[in-house]
């Protein structure tokens, strides 16, 4: 009798601990089903969300594609300008450097003419000449002021040539060691170097920003 009591409770007692595991279980079960739905719920949310975003997004996109052709053509434009202004450039340098040239060849044909005309006019004999005439044609006695300024107009005469012929020895030079071609021959190259670096730095920067 006992002994069947013992059994009996001892069904009871297990009978009763597979309920609250099963009542555990199924409370888990119903917690996860319920994290379940509620991500579902986001899930679908998002979902209608973005549903409704991809006209905004492919509209956006296409207004995008059309910044970047617009901006691709605009580059190309700028590129093709500044490649016309280099080639520019390099023509203006070499009509510079021809106009120079020119420039100081006509300076070195006037220099031959001041020359040639230098060595056939004596200024000193000329005077001179003149003087004596006057001397014999007035057979006068020589005056003191009119001999003192007759000297100073040969003075001033001499002074005169010697200029003349220390800037024409001067411009005869070879004009690379003439002081103001190479100071504007520096200058063109300057700004031929900046202009040069202008460019490449804005071409450098379209090619970073395709």
């Amino acid at each position: 009798m006992d002994d069947s009591i013992e059994r009996v409770i001892e069904n009871i007692k297990l009978q009763e601990q597979d309920n609250d595991a099963k009542l555990k279980e199924k409370r888990e079960f119903e917690s996860k089903l319920i994290l379940l739905k509620r991500s579902i719920r986001e899930v679908t949310s998002q979902i209608s969300k973005l549903d409704q975003d991809i006209p905004q997004l492919t509209n956006s996109t296409g207004k995008l594609q059309l910044e970047v052709e617009q901006a691709r053509i605009q580059r190309d434009a700028l590129m093709q300008l500044l490649n016309d202004s280099k080639n520019e450039l390099k023509e203006f340098r070499i009509k510079t450097e021809k106009g120079i040239s020119t420039v100081w060849n006509l300076r070195a044909s006037l220099c031959n003419s001041v020359k040639e005309i230098t060595d056939k006019c004596d200024v000193q004999t000329l005077l001179l000449n003149n003087l004596k005439t006057d001397l014999h044609s007035r057979p006068m006695p020589i005056s003191t002021n009119k001999l003192t300024v007759n000297t100073e107009k040969l003075e001033i005469a001499t002074e005169k040539l010697n200029r003349a012929i220390k800037e024409r020895d001067y411009l005869l030079r070879e004009p690379e060691i003439g002081d103001e071609y190479i100071r504007i021959k520096n200058a063109l190259r300057y700004s031929e170097t900046k202009i040069t670096s202008i460019l490449e730095k804005n071409m450098n920067f379209l090619d970073s920003h395709t």
